[in-house]
């Protein structure tokens, strides 16, 4: 069991991510209204979902775990974001928020939150499966249901002036670890590899695509603060079900739409049909940001080298914040190893996207937390078209 909580408290957290000196727990908790309860509220003009760090689609609603504490038999843990309810439209329009959440758990669990100013227990948390281990840091709920307390409920009802629907309202999960105090940083990057050697019998590349279809356990976890951002002309592709990623890493259950791929625009480039390498150079970048857990990472200028066993995506890199180090240009994935085929005259490509992992200096990049076998950073989707 031990070893088990363990490899969750790795798995859910990238604990580079902390300021140096936290130990707080953080994670993630989900709440699904039953489908009967979710038509009963649409029946009646009532959405309840989440607002700020609280995410929701539909009848689902993620919180985020920032803070709190884990025991041995029990655990406090704290929610970001707020619950909110709705009735009525229009100037009859009502709105009542449940801030500052907490969430109790132990051999009676519960969640409460703010109505107002003053705290209350908002939903009992009953027959679920509950492990929390204070030595390693770990906790998980699941399937517990998730019912009113009947208090909060009528005082909900008087302020919505709204009939809210009472007894069991769906079910909660949820999952949390603790950081660890001594936050490790990346590390040092080498001196990057060459530019690929043009042989003499290379052409001219004219028009190139690039898709980065980024990790999705990296995106879903940045997006609990915010989205990355792309730099100068690469553009995000439409946010997509997570079930869709073309290579998913750690795909999660709540398979939540976010955006994971970026386009960068062509620069310039070579192909040479011999030996079937080429060396493709694009700009823009992309932004990855998590200030309260301090990280910053910039990636720019993305070059992809197809080269047999030694193909890999090069990137301009910054650092800032736990991922400090200067701007410099490094080998950040091996790519999968694959010959481009032609789909028409002067047009080439591959069959799939090109499976990427970290390299050494990718691994230090990101503080030795995605080590092989977890390696695994997403793919790109490569074309390119000759004179």
């Amino acid at each position: 069991m031990k070893a088990a909580l363990s490899a969750l408290a790795l798995a859910l957290v990238l604990v580079a991510a902390a300021p140096a000196g936290a130990a707080e727990p953080v994670g993630s908790a989900n709440l699904v209204i039953t489908a009967g309860k979710w038509r009963t509220l649409s029946e009646r003009g009532i959405w309840l979902g989440g607002s700020g760090a609280a995410e929701s689609e539909g009848r689902r609603t993620r919180l985020s775990v920032r803070g709190g504490s884990i025991g041995d038999t029990s655990a406090s843990l704290l929610n970001p974001g707020a619950l909110e309810l709705t009735a009525g439209s229009g100037r009859t329009k009502t709105a009542v928020k449940l801030t500052a959440m907490r969430v109790e758990l132990g051999s009676r669990s519960w969640l409460s939150a703010k109505l107002g100013k003053k705290r209350r227990p908002i939903f009992k948390l009953e027959r679920g499966t509950l492990s929390t281990n204070g030595a390693g840091g770990a906790a998980k709920l699941e399937g517990a249901s998730v019912s009113w307390q009947p208090a909060t409920l009528r005082a909900l009802r008087k302020r919505l002036g709204a009939h809210l629907p009472g007894g069991t309202l769906g079910s909660l999960s949820i999952t949390a670890a603790t950081l660890l105090a001594e936050t490790p940083q990346s590390g040092p990057i080498a001196v990057a590899s060459p530019l690929l050697p043009r042989p003499a019998t290379a052409i001219d590349v004219t028009a190139a695509t690039l898709a980065w279809h980024v990790r999705d356990s990296w995106i879903r976890y940045l997006n609990t603060e915010q989205a990355p951002q792309a730099l100068e002309g690469a553009v995000p592709e439409a946010a997509i079900p997570e079930s869709q990623h073309p290579c998913p890493d750690r795909p999660a259950e709540t398979n939540p739409t976010l955006v994971y791929s970026y386009d960068f625009p062509f620069a310039n480039g070579w192909y040479d049909p011999p030996s079937g390498s080429a060396a493709l150079y694009y700009r823009g970048g992309v932004r990855f940001s998590y200030p309260s857990h301090g990280i910053e990472i910039v990636a720019r200028n993305p070059e992809i080298e197809i080269n047999g066993a030694a193909s890999q995506a090069i990137f301009n890199l910054y650092g800032g914040g736990q991922t400090a180090y200067p701007e410099q240009r490094a080998s950040l994935l091996r790519l999968a190893p694959a010959i481009p085929t032609q789909s028409g005259p002067g047009a080439f490509g591959f069959p799939g996207p090109l499976r990427g992992t970290l390299t050494a200096d990718g691994q230090r990049v990101f503080a030795g937390f995605y080590p092989p076998p977890n390696d695994g950073f997403g793919c790109v989707s490569v074309s390119f078209r000759t004179g």
